[in-house]
C-alpha cells in the first residue's frame, strides 16, 4: 500500500476531530497512565517489528492521472492514531492503542486483580504405555502421548513431570506451529513448549509422543515401575505383562478399580486416574508375594528445641515397604537421649543400649500398603559451659538398611543461647517443615542416607550493642555543660549496662533516665563511666548523661576531647557546640581534630543571638578547640506615641518597642520631663503587667535642650532578651484656646536612656473641638501612610512635639501620626 504525505493544513477539520478534547484540567492519575501506555505500546512495536520476517515488497500502482479541475484529495493511511498526555500536558501520538491495552494498564496501576483468562494451554489427556514384556537390563520400554489444548498464540509450557523417565528417542509432535521438550528447572521430570502461529482461529490441539525407558525392579515372583505422573484430565496408564492373570498393586491407590484384559500373549492392565509419583508393582496371582515386596525404607523427620540446658527432640518416622510380618522395630536413639514418650499408634515394648547408645523397640500398627509411624519424644542434658557438641540426628531402624534411611532435622533455639555447626559434607541446607515454623528456629538440614551426623555446641548468645551518640555542650562564664545523649541498640543476649570513655576533668552531674538506669549503682573511675541499667536491656533506649567543668572567667582559650562510648559498634556522633547569648565562640579548625561542620538548622526566636555550631564526628576520637569572647549588651528601641488632645488635658501613650542582644536587660531607666514628673500621671507597664518606677534623680536635676527632666528606673516583672514592649501612660492639661485664635504647646516624651533609638513616631488623633499641627521642622508628614494628614516621624531623637492649637467649631474625623 502506498503511503500519501500528509497536509497538515488541508483537512484541518478532520484531523481536529480525530485528536480528542482536552479536559480543562486533566487527571494526573490518567497522564501517568498515558505515559506508562506510550512506553508499553513502542515496546510491543519494537518487539513486533523485530520478530517478523520483512514483507514482500508489494508492486506500486502506476498513478492515474488526474483529472483537470480534481483536487487532490489527503487520505489517512493506518495504523490509527490517539493522543495522550505526558507529564508536560502535551499531546503524544500513540498509534495503534486498544482499549483493551488502556483497561489491563488501569488495573496495573489502581493495584486492580487482573482480568479473569483461561490458561495458555490445558494438558487435556495422557496415555502411558508400558511394556513388562520387553524387560532389558533392569529397564523396560514407555510411550507417552500427550493430547495439550493451546488457547493463546505464542509460546506456552506444560510441565510434564515424567520424573524416573529417560528419553530414548526425539519427541514426536503432531500439530500446527513448533514444539520444544525440556527438563524442568526446579526438579526431575521435563516440560514442552508449544508455539502456535499467530493466524491460527480459536483453540489449537497438539499431540505430543515421548519414547523412553524406566527402570523396574525384578524379583522371581514380581516386577514393578515407578514413574511420576502429570496432572491432567484424563490419565490412562496401560501395563503390558507377559502374565495372563497378574495381580496388580497401585500405590497410591487409584480412584477406580485396575481393569485387566487378556490379550494373545499375555494381559494388559489399565489404570486410570493416578497422578503424581505412582508405583506398579504386578505378580503372579496366589504367588503369596506381598502387595509391595520393595525394599523397606524409613524417612525421619525431627525438630531439637534447645533452651540452654537440655535438648528436646519430637521425631515422626516413616516407614514404608515393610514386611506382613513386621510388627516391632528397633529405633537407635542419639547418645546420651532419653525416652519420655511414644505417641500415635505405636507403642513402647523394651528401652535397651547402653548411656551412648541408647535404643527402644517399639510395637507398630503397619498399613495395608505396608507403611507405619512412629512418634518419639525424647530429652537430653546439654552442658554448654565447656563447649561439648551434642549429636542432633541420630535415629536410626535397625529392620531398615542404612542407604534407605534419609531425612530431616530443624534446629530451634529459645532464649539467650545460640546454636553452632561445623562444614558437615553429607548435609544440605533445606526450607523448614511447617511445625518447626515457630520463633527461634534457625536452620534446618537434611539427610539422604545413613550414617549422618550433626555436631551442635551451644553457647550463650553474643550481645552486639550499637549507640549513636549526640553531644551538646553549652559554653558559660564560669562553667562548661555536656549533655549526652547515647542512643543504644541491644540485639542478641540482652545487656546489663554500658560504658562511656570521658576526660576526667569533666565531673559527672546526673545519669539517667531513672526508670531504666540503676542511679545507685552508677560508677565514675578513671575516665570510665559505667552505666548499669535496673533490668537487662533487649532492645532501643537512650540514655542522658549530664556533665560539667568549670572554667576561669578570664580563659579565652576553649579546647576539649569529646566522650567515647564503648560498644560492638559506634554510630557518627552530632555535636552541637552552643554558648551564652553574651559569648561569641571563635572554633580554631586547625586544632580540632574529627570534627566536620555542618549547617545548623533553624533556632527559636529566642535563641537568635546564641552562638551555635553543629558538627558530625564520624571517627571514634574527636576535639574541638576555639576562642571565646564576651560581648556588651546592645539595646535597639522604635517609639510610637499615640495622642488625644481635648480640653481640658491631653492623653499621651506611648509603645517602646526595645530589641536587647547578648545580655538580658533586667531594668529600663527612662527619661521623664519634669512636666509629666510633676502631673503625677505616669503609668508603666511591661506587656500587661504594671511597674513601679523608681527616681534616680531630684526634681530638676537633669536639663536637656527642651527643659528639665528626671531619670526613672523600673524593675522588669521577666527580664528581655530578644523582643519586647514597654506602654508609658500620662495625662496634660491642655492650654486654653480662645475662639479663632492659634495657642503653640510643647508636648513632651518619655525616652529610653541607653538604648538607639531607630524610629520615633508620633500619631495625633483628631479632635472635634481643635484643629492640630505640628510647628517647626523638627517632624515630617508620614507620607508612607494612609494616615499621613495625622501622622509625623522625626528625623532624630526628640524629646518633644511641638503643637499648635486652633479653636474650631468642628474638625473633621481622622487621625495624626507623628513619627521620628
Amino acid at each position: 500500500m502506498a503511503l500519501r504525505p500528509r497536509n497538515p493544513a488541508a483537512r484541518p477539520r478532520d484531523r481536529d476531530a480525530r485528536r480528542p478534547r482536552r479536559r480543562p484540567e486533566p487527571s494526573w492519575n490518567l497522564v501517568r497512565l498515558g505515559v506508562v501506555a506510550l512506553a508499553v505500546a513502542s515496546c510491543v512495536f519494537a518487539g513486533v517489528a523485530a520478530g517478523q520476517d520483512p514483507p514482500a515488497t508489494a508492486p506500486v500502482p502506476a498513478a492515474v492521472p488526474a483529472a483537470a479541475g480534481d483536487v487532490p484529495r489527503v487520505t489517512e493511511v493506518g495504523p490509527q492514531i490517539f493522543y495522550l498526555q505526558d507529564d508536560a500536558g502535551r499531546l503524544v501520538p500513540v498509534p495503534g492503542f486498544r482499549y483493551s491495552d488502556f483497561v489491563e494498564l488501569f488495573r496495573m496501576q489502581e493495584g486492580l486483580p487482573g482480568a479473569v483468562r483461561p490458561p495458555a494451554a490445558v494438558l487435556e489427556s495422557v496415555t502411558v504405555r508400558i511394556d513388562l514384556g520387553a524387560i532389558d537390563a533392569a529397564a523396560c520400554p514407555v510411550t507417552v502421548e500427550c493430547t495439550v489444548r493451546q488457547t493463546r498464540a505464542g509460546w506456552v509450557h506444560v510441565p510434564l513431570d515424567l520424573a524416573g523417565l529417560l528419553l530414548t528417542a526425539p519427541a514426536r509432535h503432531d500439530g500446527p506451529g513448533r514444539m520444544l521438550v525440556d527438563t524442568l528447572p526446579d526438579r526431575a521430570g521435563y516440560r514442552a513448549w508449544f508455539d502456535a502461529p499467530l493466524d491460527a482461529e480459536g483453540d489449537v490441539s497438539h499431540t505430543l509422543v515421548l519414547e523412553g525407558r524406566v527402570a523396574a525392579e525384578i524379583d522371581d515372583r514380581s516386577t514393578a515401575v515407578a514413574l511420576e505422573l502429570p496432572p491432567s484430565n484424563t490419565t490412562v496408564v496401560e501395563v503390558r505383562s507377559p502374565s495372563d492373570d497378574p495381580e496388580v498393586t497401585v500405590q497410591p491407590p487409584p480412584p477406580r478399580r485396575v481393569v485387566v484384559r487378556p490379550e494373545e500373549q499375555g494381559s494388559v492392565a489399565s489404570i486410570t486416574g493416578v497422578a503424581g509419583p505412582v508405583r506398579i508393582r504386578l505378580a503372579e496371582r496366589g504367588s503369596g508375594v506381598a502387595s509391595w515386596n520393595a525394599v523397606p525404607q524409613a524417612a525421619v523427620e525431627s525438630v531439637v528445641r534447645v533452651d540452654g540446658r537440655n535438648a528436646f527432640i519430637e521425631a515422626t518416622v516413616s516407614l514404608e515397604n515393610l514386611g506382613p510380618d513386621t510388627s516391632q522395630v528397633r529405633v537407635a536413639l542419639p547418645p546420651r537421649t532419653t525416652l519420655r514418650a511414644v505417641r500415635g499408634t505405636a507403642t513402647l515394648l523394651a528401652r535397651g543400649g547402653s548411656e551412648a547408645n541408647p535404643h527402644v523397640d517399639v510395637g507398630i500398627d503397619r498399613n495395608p500398603d505396608g507403611s507405619a509411624t512412629i512418634e518419639l519424644e525424647c530429652e537430653r542434658p546439654i552442658d554448654p559451659s565447656n563447649g561439648s557438641a551434642f549429636e542432633a540426628i541420630g535415629f536410626t531402624v535397625a529392620q531398615v538398611a542404612a542407604w534407605r534411611q534419609w531425612g530431616r532435622v530443624s534446629l530451634v533455639v529459645e532464649g539467650d543461647w545460640r546454636a553452632e555447626w561445623g562444614d558437615v559434607p553429607t548435609l544440605r541446607r533445606v526450607d523448614p517443615p511447617p511445625a518447626a515454623r515457630r520463633p527461634g528456629f534457625i536452620a534446618a538440614f537434611a539427610y539422604d542416607s545413613q550414617p549422618a551426623s550433626l555436631p551442635v555446641r551451644v553457647q550463650p548468645r553474643r550481645s552486639r550493642v550499637v549507640i549513636e551518640p549526640e553531644y551538646r555542650y553549652e559554653v558559660g562564664a564560669t562553667r562548661i555543660g555536656l549533655l549526652a545523649r547515647l542512643r543504644v541498640a541491644a540485639r542478641g543476649a540482652p545487656v546489663t549496662g554500658v560504658t562511656l570513655a570521658i576526660d576526667p576533668a569533666w565531673g559527672v552531674d546526673d545519669v539517667g533516665p531513672p526508670g531504666l538506669v540503676d542511679t545507685t549503682a552508677v560508677m565514675v573511675e578513671g575516665g570510665r563511666v559505667t552505666i548499669p541499667f535496673l533490668q537487662a536491656l533487649a532492645g532501643d533506649a537512650v540514655l542522658d548523661v549530664r556533665a560539667s567543668r568549670t572554667i576561669d572567667r578570664a580563659e579565652s582559650r576553649l579546647a576539649w576531647t569529646l566522650p567515647q562510648p564503648k560498644a560492638d559498634l559506634v554510630g557518627p556522633a552530632t555535636v552541637l557546640i552552643s554558648a551564652d547569648s553574651d559569648i561569641e565562640i571563635l572554633p580554631d579548625p586547625l586544632t580540632g581534630t574529627g570534627l566536620m561542620r555542618q549547617a545548623a538548622g533553624g533556632q527559636a526566636r529566642g535563641d537568635a543571638d546564641r552562638t551555635a555550631f553543629v558538627y558530625r564526628l564520624d571517627a571514634g576520637e574527636g576535639s574541638f578547640s576555639g576562642t571565646r569572647r564576651f560581648l556588651s549588651r546592645r539595646v535597639d528601641a522604635v517609639v510610637a506615641a499615640q495622642v488625644e488632645v481635648e480640653s481640658p488635658e491631653m492623653t499621651v501613650a506611648e509603645t517602646i518597642r526595645l530589641e536587647v542582644v547578648h545580655v538580658p536587660l533586667e531594668y529600663v531607666e527612662l527619661s521623664v520631663p519634669e512636666a509629666i514628673a510633676s502631673a503625677g500621671t505616669l503609668e508603666l507597664r511591661q506587656e500587661d503587667l504594671r511597674l513601679d518606677p523608681i527616681e534616680l534623680s531630684e526634681p530638676g536635676a537633669g536639663d536637656g535642650p527642651r527643659g528639665a527632666f528626671r531619670t526613672v528606673r523600673a524593675i522588669l516583672a521577666m527580664p528581655l532578651l530578644g523582643t519586647g514592649e514597654l506602654t508609658v501612660r500620662y495625662r496634660l492639661p491642655t492650654p486654653p484656646v480662645g475662639p479663632q485664635t492659634t495657642v503653640a504647646a510643647d508636648l513632651p516624651l518619655v525616652l529610653p536612656l541607653g538604648a538607639r533609638i531607630d524610629r520615633q513616631t508620633v500619631t495625633i488623633d483628631p479632635s472635634e473641638t481643635l484643629a492640630i499641627d505640628v510647628r517647626g521642622d523638627a517632624w515630617r508628614r508620614d507620607s508612607g501612610r494612609d494616615d499621613a494628614l495625622r501622622s509625623w516621624v522625626a528625623a532624630r531623637r526628640e524629646d518633644m512635639v511641638p503643637l499648635a492649637l486652633v479653636s474650631r467649631p468642628r474638625v473633621s474625623t481622622g487621625g495624626t501620626v507623628v513619627e521620628a
